[in-house]
């Protein structure tokens, strides 16, 4: 390995803790990246993240340790740039498969600090590009953002005169403990092409998980996924915009057969891959600009499971544990979603409560309609109605309700704003989380929308008035 050499980096005036190294390492230029929040490491060919290690977590990133970093071949793993098509090019197979973005040195044209954030601009010139794809004059840019939360930018430009055709991908290798234990959030309802089977076209259910080989192209595909390991005890959370598509892959058996994949690698990775490909390719006009943005962050996952004593009867006391009565457990102490389907349709609503305590001259902004922003109050209440319809996405267990009805009301008072809320539905299951959930999100818009005039405005009291419906019929909260 070469002495390293610091990087030259424009940086704000306050001290940084941030360093970019640069390093030279089986064959090719490398940065490497420390910062507070993560670490990481960028191959100057194909301006491809080898590593990013967030803090609090092992590296996210699985990465060949025996692939060379530079000489044109592709590198294995990591985050390599699939551009400016995808699999092989669509009329001459002699062209390099995923294009040619991946092989090649990119410049880095700018590098800055901000905080604890590093962010990496590269660049691939058309003229670079020629030799490839002479009919086209494309260039691309690559917008690395790299802290605890990793955010990647991958912009074209059309610099020709002619409509140019254009599919892409973030081939991402996610690093994970057994690929067999995993499972893949988001997909459940997408139609992907099965390319061990000749592309048949395969509608997906429910989380995937991996047996075997997998080469599965969701054209069309949601805009979030999830990988949870448990084994690493950790979620990796795949957010992106200005891509339509996932792809995930693993080599299983196949593996054998390649050589920058030591034995027993290929259980430890997984390719979830971001993108526009197939109907979702880009047709790029001249002049125009498509851009390809994805985010990855991590959180802990947690089993929530009582012992086994909990989740019994108490012991020698004649006494029952509180804790066996509660429904989102099962029998072995796990949490799970309870099975209402023996359980009556009835009609069932649920009102709830919330404050937002201001100063008088944050109060006045709020009567007088002259906020900044816009109507708070109007937005408050949208965004109170739309939380109500998405409580199932934020609150882990709750089952998806077709609600009949949602409001979302205000009270200007002498100290603030008082929220309530109503939800109704014609179900098998209550609506006190829907009523408490737009209470909530109300509330947090009014501040939202009013934190520039007031940042010492508090939420408060957010509890649930009344409930009717169900088994255990009517509750009324106690007045204050």
């Amino acid at each position: 390995m070469r002495p390293s050499r610091k990087l030259a980096c424009s940086r704000p005036k306050r001290q940084s803790n941030v360093s970019l190294t640069h390093v030279e390492e089986r064959g090719g230029a490398v940065i490497d990246i420390a910062a507070p929040t993560a670490a990481a490491r960028v191959a100057v060919q194909g301006a491809q993240l080898l590593s990013w290690t967030p803090r609090g977590f092992a590296d996210v990133l699985w990465c060949s340790p025996v692939s060379p970093l530079g000489g044109g071949k592709a590198i294995r793993g990591g985050i390599p740039v699939c551009w400016p098509w995808f699999g092989p090019h669509a009329t001459d197979p002699g062209r390099p498969q995923h294009g040619f973005a991946r092989n090649l040195p990119w410049r880095l044209e700018h590098s800055t600090v901000s905080g604890d954030t590093a962010e990496l601009t590269f660049a691939l010139a058309a003229k670079a590009c020629s030799a490839f794809a002479p009919e086209h004059d494309l260039d691309a840019t690559l917008t690395l953002r790299i802290g605890q939360r990793l955010e990647m930018s991958l912009a074209t430009v059309n610099r020709g005169t002619t409509t140019a055709p254009l599919s892409l991908a973030l081939h991402t290798y996610f690093a994970v403990t057994d690929v067999a234990a995993i499972e893949i959030g988001g997909l459940d309802g997408a139609i992907y092409r099965d390319n061990t089977r000749g592309g048949i076209a395969t509608p997906h259910t429910g989380p995937m998980r991996i047996a075997a080989e997998t080469i599965a192209l969701f054209d069309d595909a949601p805009e979030r996924q999830t990988i949870s390991d448990p084994g690493a005890k950790r979620k990796i959370i795949i957010d992106r915009s200005g891509t339509g598509s996932t792809i995930v892959w693993n080599p299983g058996a196949n593996a054998a057969t390649m050589a920058d994949i030591p034995p027993g690698d290929a259980t430890r990775f997984i390719c979830v891959e971001s993108g526009c490909i197939g109907a979702r390719g880009v047709t790029l006009a001249p002049g125009a600009r498509h851009a390809l943005n994805v985010a990855l962050s991590v959180v802990t996952l947690y089993r929530f499971r009582l012992s086994r004593r909990a989740a019994m009867d108490g012991a020698g006391n004649g006494t029952r544990s509180h804790m066996s009565k509660l429904t989102h457990l099962n029998a072995r102490g796990e949490a799970h979603m309870v099975d209402v389907s023996d359980k009556a349709v009835t009609s069932r609503s649920a009102t709830a409560q919330g404050f937002v305590a201001m100063q008088p001259e944050t109060l006045a902004q709020l009567r007088e309609g002259t906020a900044k922003k816009g109507d708070v109050l109007a937005t408050a209440r949208i965004a109170g109605i739309m939380a109500a319809k998405k409580t199932h996405e934020l609150i882990p267990l709750c089952h998806p309700l077709a609600i009949t009805k949602a409001t979302v009301d205000f009270t200007l008072e002498d100290r603030g704003v008082r929220v309530a809320a109503t939800v109704k539905v014609g179900g098998q299951t209550g609506v006190e989380m829907e009523a408490l959930t737009a209470v909530t999100v109300a509330c947090l818009t009014i501040y939202d929308m009013l934190k520039a005039v007031e940042k010492s405005m508090s939420i408060e009291g957010v509890h649930l008035v009344e409930k009717t419906g169900g088994k255990s019929g009517v509750y009324r909260a106690a007045s204050p």
